[in-house]
């Protein structure tokens, strides 16, 4: 009797053991996707701005995002005047209030005002502890400003599906 309840014992042992080391790979936790982090360097709150164009840059990259990623994880980053999702404070010359958006350029230039003539993201980020990755820096040429005070979204996606939305109240368009 007490050699078949140790023999019992022993084989549930060793089917626990089996079953442990039968796990797949994949079940094994994954960093859960988080929201993008964003710094905007340019324009700031309550910043005054020249009509017309202006560039607009800052930092944006996801925490789980490799060193090696030329985009530092991000898909898109897009400027609006207003509330992209609610439409407050849209202007009615600019319908929805899209101003401009950073496409993933094909070479890293340096973030400079002389390079990537286009806007852009996977730039070279300027001096930054937001973002681990060396292309995390964006730069956009949005659409002409007109004359007034707005408030200033930014929408920023990351390639796992999550977004971060910054915005810069208090943006008066025209020295006084």
């Amino acid at each position: 009797m007490k050699g078949i309840v140790s023999r019992i014992g022993i084989g549930a042992a060793v089917a626990v053991l089996l079953a442990v080391l039968a796990l797949p790979v994949s079940a094994q936790d994954k960093p859960a996707a988080v929201a993008p982090v964003v710094d905007v360097s340019f324009p700031m709150a309550n910043s005054y701005v020249r009509r017309g164009q202006n560039w607009v840059n800052g930092v944006a990259c996801d925490p789980n995002a490799s060193a090696s990623d030329m985009t530092a994880g991000i898909s898109r980053i897009q400027v609006f005047l207003g509330d992209r999702d609610t439409g407050e404070g849209v202007p009615s010359w600019r319908p929805g209030g899209f101003m401009g958006q950073a496409t993933v350029g094909g070479t890293t230039p340096e973030f400079s005002v002389n390079a990537a003539e286009n806007s852009r993201m996977g730039l070279n980020a300027p001096e930054s502890s937001v973002c681990k990755g060396m292309s995390a820096g964006f730069r956009i040429l949005p659409s002409s400003f007109r004359k007034g005070t707005w408030t200033m979204n930014f929408y920023v996606q990351s390639k796992a599906g999550k977004e971060t939305r910054v915005t810069i109240p208090g943006l008066r368009v025209d020295k006084p």
